[in-house]
């Protein structure tokens, strides 16, 4: 007799992290500040691609606004 059974598990959505957090280590901290601050006004050739946090092309205020909105923050977005 063949007792084979399928069981289906739901899987949760993937976790997504906090745009501030550039290095996806969970935090958004210094390290992250630095990504943007080491590429500061760069228009490419950037240390870091992650230091252009909104892909406009140029690490500037709203790079560091990325980080800054979320600072502090730990974990995954809600």
């Amino acid at each position: 007799m063949d007792a084979t059974k399928t069981v289906q598990i739901p899987s949760a959505p993937p976790a997504e992290y906090w745009d501030g957090d550039l290095n996806t280590d969970e935090a958004v901290d210094i390290v992250d500040l630095n990504t943007v601050l080491i590429d500061w006004g760069k228009t490419g050739g950037f240390a870091d691609a992650r230091s252009d946090a909104d892909g406009s092309g140029t690490v500037d205020i709203v790079d560091l606004n990325t980080v800054l909105i979320d600072w502090g923050k730990t974990g995954f977005q809600p």
